[in-house]
């Protein structure tokens, strides 16, 4: 996304919002960079040694000489931020903290909000106008209110790997952290609601967010296309074709309609296979998927990822070489387009400033 030049000096949106975050994960963080990009002030609340991901490099190379890791400055940037130790002197500049707040975000389960003095029944009683956000992993109700989750287990209850991989193989999950993004998606969008409740005379809220939930309404459609249309779930297929071979490298592979399979099919020279009309549906395709990369291979086997790649644009298909964090950059359409600037020594961000 590219951000246009402001024409005036009008304040953002949540320029007067006062948000104190404290958050240990990426939800949380990601809740309050929402709302500070919209223009709140978000101060970050972290215990005396610091937030763990200010050390934290998926490549375990070492940090800045500041002691704080890209990632955490992609979430962090921009945020005030505050330190504080277990002790009755810190104790009454927390609670006065928090009370000044018009959006608190908390990233725990109800037994660590307590270890750490959070109340949110006490903080709506000093402030009845303010937002209390909780985010966790199965939300502050039920059995499940404390126990322990990961990414991978909460993909797993909320079903959506039993749609991946390939049907003759295991389930697998999504990479990343998923489910920790759409809780601060979910997080932000709700704690604005309220504000906006707040603003028209209504009263403040505890709003409770389970990231098991969120990910169950993002990731789960195919569960609901079978319950709203009473039919068996939709039984686990790969794409055919899908991520393939080519002389040089790798590329990606999708048809969406049948005109689309009837000019692959032209594309790669291979007229049998326009012949097969379950071919011009993906949901036929995986029963015939020794005969298609049978047939598909040794014309990609010939052919760069680069020629492959062109030859589909002008046969208007989806196809594109498979790249990663380090091609991306450099991409003629990434350039061009100047979607990243080097912020040394801390991290390369892709954002641009106007």
């Amino acid at each position: 996304m590219q951000l246009s030049e402001r024409s005036d000096s009008r304040p953002t949106p949540l320029h007067d919002l006062r948000v104190v975050e404290i958050s240990d994960r990426i939800a949380g963080s990601y809740c309050g960079k929402l709302l500070l990009d919209a223009g709140a002030q978000v101060c970050k609340i972290e215990p005396p040694q610091g937030d763990w991901l200010r050390r934290y490099t998926a490549s375990c190379s070492p940090v800045a000489e500041d002691g704080t890791a890209p990632f955490f400055s992609y979430l962090n940037a921009g945020k005030r931020s505050m330190t504080f130790a277990p002790g009755a002197e810190d104790s009454a500049r927390f609670r006065a903290t928090l009370g000044a707040a018009d959006v608190v975000v908390v990233t725990a389960g109800p037994a660590r909000a307590a270890a750490m003095g959070i109340d949110p029944r006490q903080l709506r009683e000093h402030s009845p106008r303010a937002v209390i956000v909780t985010i966790s992993d199965f939300g502050w109700s039920g059995p499940y209110a404390d126990r322990a989750a990961s990414e991978f287990t909460l993909q797993a209850w909320a079903g959506s790997p039993g749609f991946r991989g390939d049907p003759a193989g295991p389930p697998i999950s999504i990479g990343g952290d998923l489910g920790e993004y759409m809780g601060g998606v979910f997080a932000a969008f709700g704690a604005l609601a309220v504000r906006r409740r707040i603003e028209r005379g209504g009263p403040g809220e505890h709003l409770d967010l389970s990231m098991l939930e969120a990910l169950t309404a993002m990731q789960s459609s195919e569960w609901l296309h079978s319950q709203l249309l009473r039919v068996p779930p939709i039984r686990r297929t790969t794409e055919v074709p899908s991520i393939e071979p080519a002389k040089d490298g790798y590329v990606g592979i999708t048809m969406v309609t049948g005109q689309q399979w009837l000019d692959f099919a032209a594309m790669v020279e291979c007229p049998q296979l326009e012949e097969i009309e379950q071919l011009r549906f993906q949901i036929g395709r995986w029963q015939y998927r020794d005969l298609i990369r049978e047939q598909i291979h040794p014309w990609l086997a010939e052919r760069t990822v680069a020629e492959i790649v062109e030859l589909g644009q002008l046969f208007r298909l989806p196809i594109a070489a498979l790249g990663n964090g380090s091609t991306i950059r450099d991409l003629e359409y990434v350039r061009q387009r100047d979607a990243f600037i080097h912020n040394p020594p801390v991290f390369t961000s892709p954002a641009r400033r106007g």
